[in-house]
C-alpha cells in the first residue's frame, strides 16, 4: 500500500497556515498599539503624569535615584511593555495550536503522516509563512536595536558637561577602591558627592582588570591597568550607595567593596572644604 492510500485528509488542515498569519499579525498590532499607548503616556496627553521628555527618543523615564537609572529602566520599560504583549499571543498561539490539532477519538489521518522510512514532503506555502514571521520579528529586533543606540551612545559616551561637574579619580587595586578628588584628598573605601551635579568617575586599575559598578545607580565601567576609563551620572537622591567589583580578580574579590554618599550640595561643599590643604 503506498502511503497516500486510505489518507483521510483532517477537516481545516489548509487552515494552519492562516493561523498563523493571524497570529504574526496579532504580534504586529499587539506591538503597534503599545508603542502608541507608550508614545502617548510619554507626552503625557492623559495627564497621568510621572514621565518626561528624554533628550533623543520617546521612551518613559522613571524617577529613580540617577540619571542613568532613569534612562536604562525607562528604556527597559519599553523592551518589557513590547515584549510581555508578544510573549503572551506566541504562547497562546503555541496553545491554540495544540488544543486545535491535537489528537482525539474520530479524528481522520494528516495529510503527510509521520512514517517510518519517509521523509514528509515540505509544502512550498509553509515556507512562505515561516519566512513571513521570521522577516516581521526580524523587522522588530532591527527596530529595537536602533531605538536603543541613542541611549547606549549617551551613557556610554562622553558626559555632556553641564556648568557645574565634579571629577573624581578611581584607583582600583587588590582589593579596594581609592577616590582621589581634584585638591588631592583621597579615600580608600569611601568618597562623598553631591546632588543634582554631574559626577564624572575617571577609572583605572594599578594590577589586575577590575570592574567599577554601583549598581543603584547603574553606574559600570571596566578599570584596567595604566588606562582611564569613564563614567558619569548624576545622583538625584541622597543616600549611600554601594561599590562593588564586577570582574573576578583574586581571592579577594568578594570583598573589593566601597561605599558612595550623596548629600545635597550646600553639605558637600562644607565637607569638601573641610579635606583642602591647609
Amino acid at each position: 500500500m503506498s502511503p497516500t492510500e486510505n489518507t483521510v485528509v483532517s477537516p481545516g488542515i489548509g487552515n494552519a497556515r492562516r493561523d498563523l498569519l493571524v497570529g504574526g499579525l496579532i504580534i504586529l498590532a499587539a506591538t503597534l498599539i503599545v508603542l502608541w499607548f507608550m508614545t502617548n503616556l510619554y507626552f503625557d496627553r492623559w495627564g497621568i503624569g510621572g514621565f518626561q521628555m528624554g533628550p533623543f527618543l520617546p521612551y518613559p523615564v522613571v524617577n529613580g535615584p540617577s540619571y542613568n537609572y532613569d534612562h536604562w529602566l525607562g528604556l527597559l520599560d519599553v523592551y518589557l511593555a513590547i515584549g510581555i504583549p508578544i510573549g503572551a499571543v506566541s504562547i497562546g498561539e503555541v496553545f491554540m495550536i495544540g488544543w486545535k490539532w491535537r489528537d482525539r477519538p474520530g479524528r481522520g489521518e494528516p495529510l503527510n503522516p509521520i512514517r517510518e522510512n519517509l521523509i514528509p514532503v515540505v509544502r512550498k506555502d509553509s515556507k512562505r509563512t515561516l519566512l513571513k514571521i521570521n522577516v516581521m520579528v526580524a523587522i522588530l529586533l532591527f527596530s529595537l536595536t536602533v531605538y536603543s543606540l541613542p541611549v547606549n551612545s549617551m551613557l556610554l559616551g562622553p558626559p555632556p558637561d553641564p556648568p557645574s561637574s565634579l571629577t573624581i579619580s578611581v584607583k582600583a587595586f587588590q582589593w579596594g577602591w581609592t577616590f582621589i578628588y581634584p585638591d588631592g584628598y583621597s579615600s580608600t573605601g569611601s568618597a562623598t558627592v553631591p546632588l543634582n551635579e554631574e559626577i564624572i568617575f575617571n577609572v583605572w586599575s594599578t594590577d589586575v582588570m577590575h570592574d567599577f559598578a554601583i549598581p543603584a545607580l547603574k553606574v559600570k565601567v571596566d578599570a584596567f591597568p595604566d588606562h582611564n576609563n569613564t563614567a558619569w551620572t548624576i545622583i538625584y537622591q541622597a543616600g549611600h550607595y554601594e561599590v562593588f567589583c564586577m570582574e573576578l580578580c583574586g581571592v579577594g574579590h568578594a570583598y573589593m567593596l566601597a561605599m558612595i554618599t550623596a548629600e545635597p550640595q550646600a553639605q558637600f561643599a562644607q565637607w569638601y572644604n573641610s579635606t583642602a590643604p591647609s
